[in-house]
């Protein structure tokens, strides 16, 4: 099952924390121009690190866990962690670059585990997947890049913290040694469901936007010309131009977005993330709401509610996933293009 995943593309530095929950060390430019090339399909903007820089993910207790992310290496090639997961504020299993390009995967004492049996390039792009169980005595672990088998192990001991799980995932490290990683379209699953529950392949994350009003448009205007263009900024302007309700009332706002496009592997999932905050209130809150339409583009039917989502005063980036269609089963290219998605 999908437990995060992100384009970078949607937000810049200073937005950073609405969506992640900490950064350290951020100094270099996150947004002031894109960062990702388009070389290996990777377009828009990616996360920048170096001089000490690191960003870190909350994610739910989970004891087996695959991620995988796009990586460049900025010259000059050196030492350095490239990410990590903890369980807390304990490390239990980290990646290294080496300065020969091998990756290194090591437990949270230090200790390898394993080496890759290809050393990458300085300036490429390269998709970088791992999976591992979090245990004293039947750890493992395996490393892909670009779907190709790297290495593995099984019977270790990948567990330093007193919880056989992790909660936790980073970027980055605390040393300042000058060496720069680019990285870029990340995913985060565990083994649950059916879907989504192991390796994924080489991966590519669209954040699209909203490009017109769809059947509802209840919510109030505030700074727009139209309710799409109050919402459809591709960082947001807080509270320059917005929608919103103060009412109680469970009315809802949709919206046709951008075309993503076409996914001969497949889509793995879609992710709402809308950036709100409350006023006042306790249990302040909105639902996801979606509305499947034909594929000719004209309105379907069928409206569908997702997990309420609760705000705080402080604006955050609040991500709700989609693995599924709800009225078609797994999602297309052309499926997401003909859906309006909102809020309630």
């Amino acid at each position: 099952m999908l437990l995060f995943f992100d384009s970078f593309d949607h937000y810049t530095e200073g937005r950073l924390t609405d969506k992640w929950n900490t950064k350290f060390g951020l100094t270099v430019p996150f947004g002031g121009g894109p960062t990702v090339t388009a070389a290996a399909a990777r377009v828009g903007q990616g996360l920048r690190l170096g001089q000490a820089a690191q960003c870190t993910k909350s994610l739910p207790d989970t004891q087996t866990f695959i991620f995988g992310f796009a990586l460049k290496i900025e010259s000059p090639l050196g030492d350095r962690r490239i990410c990590y997961v903890r369980d807390e504020a304990t490390i239990q299993l980290y990646l290294r670059i080496s300065a020969t390009g091998k990756i290194f995967v090591h437990n949270g004492s230090g200790t390898v585990l394993g080496i890759s049996s290809r050393s990458l390039t300085v300036g490429k792009w390269n998709y970088i997947e791992f999976k591992a169980t979090i245990s004293h005595t039947v750890g493992s672990f395996e490393l892909r890049i670009n779907r190709t088998f790297q290495g593995s192990g099984t019977l270790l001991d990948t567990q330093l913290s007193t919880h056989q799980y992790i909660n936790n995932f980073g970027f980055g490290e605390t040393t300042n040694n000058g060496l720069y990683i680019n990285v870029d379209d990340l995913y985060i699953c565990d083994t649950t469901g059916t879907r989504n529950n192991n390796f994924l392949g080489i991966q590519a994350a669209d954040a699209v936007f909203p490009r017109a009003n769809g059947l509802y448009s209840e919510w109030n205007l505030f700074g727009a010309g139209s309710a799409f263009s109050a919402v459809n900024e591709h960082t947001s302007d807080a509270d320059t131009s917005y929608r919103y309700r103060n009412d109680g009332l469970a009315l809802a706002d949709i919206f046709f977005f951008d075309p993503v496009r076409e996914t001969p592997g497949g889509v793995a999932g879609v992710a709402y993330s809308v950036h709100a905050r409350k006023l006042y209130g306790n249990n302040t809150s909105f639902t996801p709401y979606t509305r499947p339409g034909t594929f000719d583009g004209a309105s379907g039917g069928t409206n569908y509610t997702g997990d309420r989502l609760y705000l705080e005063t402080e604006y955050a980036y609040h991500q709700y996933l989609m693995e599924m269609n709800p009225a078609a089963g797994t999602w297309t290219a052309k499926a997401i293009n003909a859906t309006q998605f909102g809020v309630k």
